[in-house]
């Protein structure tokens, strides 16, 4: 494998063992099954090579939630450095938390299974009581005790990058820059603030981790280069192999009930799919994967507005897609990129290296 400088060394996709016309044919497929930005905004990455991009990845806007998996990332960095683990008690570091969740812990943050509930709209398209703000970080009752149900919500996610931060001892996005950012030479990126009522914490701006974080395609496939090499780049480990293997791996048990609200709601379902805010090929209740067309291994970053960044160690490839055209209904998503991945495996040689 390569890792690209500055910018990234291209190669046709016959020298990495592509077959260009199935490659053409999987294109269309996903050009034709997704919103208006098509595959304007993809790449494909194979071996550390470019061998195939839109005409459009240098466009920057938010990605939604791939943010989680970043700061899933940042969790495994904070661990690897000892300053917490996954059973860290969360309100050691936000004093907010004492009263009514002194027991739920970052692993139960990064599995969405925290049952955390703030001032402001329990499910999506409610109307926030606190002048139109959606992320209050300001604690509320909880929904359910940790660790009982699955409950994909953004509010928690935000609270969780609240704690992070008070752990690292600085905004996210300076600890970002310094810890993933420069080590890989990802420069157009930014992370918006939280737009909360209390929005700073000892001095420090809190960043939104649910769903803040704005880049470009080409910058978001060196993230995923970095996790298709287990968490290095050019001989310097990022993060942790193990922390990479454990994040990318199911952590919701297939048993875990989902929350009657958002989660259902919104046809988010995590329990047997979801790691530490990854997305896994795992299997549902109904005992089929989520991606069957897709190899096994296949792990993603998803975000609104079908901004995705795939990483599929078996093929030592990723994928990135990017745009502002609006969602795909779950179901229909989980589809088209099984198809997708379904047809690129038929021009696909696992032979990973060819001159």
């Amino acid at each position: 494998m390569i890792f690209p400088k500055e910018s990234w060394s291209e190669a046709t996709p016959q020298s990495q063992n592509i077959d260009p016309e199935k490659l053409d044919i999987a294109l269309r497929y996903m050009k034709t099954n997704t919103g208006v930005d098509g595959i304007r905004e993809l790449t494909v990455i194979r071996n550390g090579y470019l061998v195939w991009s839109g005409d459009n990845i240098d466009r920057k806007h938010f990605i939604w939630s791939c943010t989680k998996s970043i700061t899933s990332t940042l969790l495994g960095i904070l661990m690897d450095d000892n300053k917490c683990t996954l059973d860290t008690i969360a309100a050691d570091f936000v004093a907010d938390l004492k009263k009514d969740y002194p027991t739920i812990t970052l692993r139960h943050f990064a599995t969405m299974t925290s049952g955390y509930n703030s001032i402001g709209p329990y499910t999506y398209g409610d109307k926030d009581p606190l002048d139109g703000s959606i992320n209050p970080l300001i604690p509320a009752e909880p929904i359910f005790s940790p660790g009982e149900k699955f409950s994909y919500w953004d509010n928690a996610m935000r609270m969780f990058g609240r704690v992070l931060t008070g752990i690292a001892g600085k905004p996210l996005d300076e600890f970002f820059k310094e810890r993933i950012g420069d080590p890989i030479a990802m420069r157009d990126w930014s992370w918006g603030r939280c737009l909360a009522m209390n929005d700073q914490a000892d001095g420090m701006t809190i960043r939104d981790a649910a769903g803040g974080f704005e880049t470009t395609s080409r910058e978001l496939a060196r993230f995923g280069l970095m996790l298709l090499n287990l968490g290095k780049w050019e001989g310097r480990q990022i993060v942790s192999e193990a922390w990479v293997k454990a994040a990318t791996s199911v952590q919701v048990p297939l048993n875990i009930p989902l929350n009657t609200y958002s989660s259902r709601q919104r046809g988010i379902v995590g329990p047997g799919v979801y790691g530490y805010n990854w997305w896994t090929n795992g299997f549902r209740i109904n005992g089929s994967r989520i991606w069957p067309g897709a190899p096994d291994d296949l792990y993603a970053a998803l975000g609104f507005n079908t901004n995705r960044c795939f990483i599929i160690p078996s093929w030592n490839m990723v994928i990135t897609r990017g745009g502002t055209d609006g969602e795909i209904p779950d179901e229909i998503e989980n589809r088209i990129i099984s198809d997708f991945f379904a047809l690129l495996k038929e021009g696909t040689n696992l032979g990973l290296t060819q001159k």
